[in-house]
């Protein structure tokens, strides 16, 4: 990069202050040979090591769902609006 190609430009500093602050886009930023950013890190777990964790997990209960509607039925019926005292 060289000065040639750093522009300036006017920022207000909220008052009635303003000064010149040196910038530069992206396309004036270069990467030197040799370095490389490389692969990303790998972040998580792999999916097979997830896959093998769902597979151990217990099944659901069959009954569950019959469990939720006896307690959605004993709150009563929901308000007719939700902004409503329930």
């Amino acid at each position: 990069m060289t000065w040639e190609t750093v522009r300036s430009r006017t920022v207000s500093s909220g008052g009635a202050e303003t000064q010149d602050v040196p910038t530069i886009s992206a396309d004036d930023v270069r990467i030197p040979d040799g370095l490389s950013r490389g692969a990303p890190a790998r972040r998580g777990r792999p999916l097979r090591e997830v896959l093998d964790l769902l597979a151990q997990a217990p099944s659901p209960d069959p009954e569950f769902a019959d469990d939720m509607k006896q307690v959605v039925a004993s709150g009563g019926p929901p308000p007719s609006s939700p902004w409503d005292r329930s």
